[in-house]
């Protein structure tokens, strides 16, 4: 399986694919220009719009080639720092910003990594404006928690595809969890309020904390994670592990060999999950192949071992048509809510410019 999934992902690296969907609320103004929200998982990157009169319409989805996804796969297994122990080591991590500045300037990619990853935004940019017929310049992406992912190299990648991230702290972090994208695009941790962000602030003050476990069962990968949330902008995990053996392309077609594969993900169900005192208040599942219908009972067992605990109520209020598509919605939400921000605040520096 490994071995097929080497050879078919170069072949479809360039595909992409136009995602049809009825839009989840009302026909959305042409006029106004969306929200975009995009999603990078481990193997693709898919995205969607949501209009300011709340309509979200799914966008496109880009398969991803062969380098990207090596380096995914190598930031989910580790993360290397530079050694800057003795002379001549300590010498070159001084040097080392000095050395990524200067290809800044020069517009070329301040490391390989960057690179590989600039490469990829700017074929996701160029599907987007070939599907709405617009150029775009802002977007929300979104990422799986992985332990070598850089910010710097992905911030640096974004300016070579020629575009900013609506994230509000975007300076610090361009990209938000993916996690936390697929709690907000099943409408949870996000305010209503569309005009007043103190308003918002409030109303995701008052909201209740709750356990959510986060199962993301996709090509490539599996990940499993539980968060401590209030609203869709905390960002704290306390469990989490992704595994880039254990995704859909690696599940054996012979009995025996599903059979450990499987128990090898109900070993890190119980791992993450172990870390509660009981059930979760929910579980969102992600992934091309989250709604499974082997993984689910995997889930189910899994859930039973650790808590004695039926889910069964829980899994089922996964739509399966949307498990794949909940994060990059989920990410137009926050570029909507960014703008909310950034609205109010102009208003109030325009405000008090009068009272000047």
């Amino acid at each position: 399986m490994k071995l097929l999934a080497a050879l078919v992902v170069p072949l479809v690296g360039a595909r992409v694919v136009r995602l049809e969907q009825t839009p989840l609320v009302q026909e959305h103004t042409q006029s106004l220009a969306p929200g975009i929200g995009v999603h990078f998982t481990t193997s693709y990157a898919t995205a969607a719009a949501k209009y300011e009169n709340g309509t979200t319409v799914d966008l496109v989805r880009v398969e991803a080639d062969a380098d990207y996804i090596e380096l995914m796969s190598r930031w989910a297994r580790s993360w290397k720092d530079f050694d800057c122990e003795g002379p001549v080591n300590r010498l070159r991590c001084e040097l080392e910003p000095i050395r990524r500045e200067a290809r800044r300037k020069l517009g070329l990619p301040i490391t390989r990594d960057s690179g590989t990853l600039s490469k990829f935004v700017k074929r996701v940019r160029s599907a987007i404006e070939e599907e709405l017929g617009t150029s775009v310049s802002t977007i929300t992406p979104v990422a799986p928690q992985l332990v070598g992912w850089l910010n710097s190299d992905f911030q640096d990648a974004l300016d070579l595809a020629g575009l900013a991230s609506s994230r509000l702290d975007s300076n610090d972090k361009p990209t938000y969890w993916d996690t936390n994208a697929a709690f907000a695009g099943l409408g949870h941790g996000l305010c209503e309020s569309e005009s007043d962000f103190s308003d918002c602030l409030n109303e995701e003050r008052q909201m209740p904390y709750e356990h959510v476990l986060f199962l993301d069962f996709d090509n490539s990968s599996f990940s499993a994670t539980v968060q401590y949330l209030q609203h869709a902008d905390q960002e704290w995990s306390y469990s989490n592990r992704i595994d880039m053996e254990l995704g859909w392309w690696n599940l054996p077609v012979f009995e025996v060999s599903r059979a450990r594969f499987w128990a090898q993900i109900h070993e890190v169900i119980l791992e993450v999950a172990g870390a509660l005192q009981r059930a979760p208040n929910k579980i969102v599942l992600l992934g091309d192949h989250g709604a499974n219908a082997e993984f689910l009972d995997v889930v189910k067992a899994a859930m039973w071992d650790v808590l004695e605990v039926d889910v069964s109520l829980m899994l089922s209020a996964n739509q399966a048509k949307d498990v794949g598509k909940l994060v990059a919605r989920g990410a137009a939400g926050f570029t909507r809510r960014a703008e909310t921000w950034r609205n109010w605040k102009r208003t109030q520096e325009d405000v008090e410019s009068i009272e000047l």
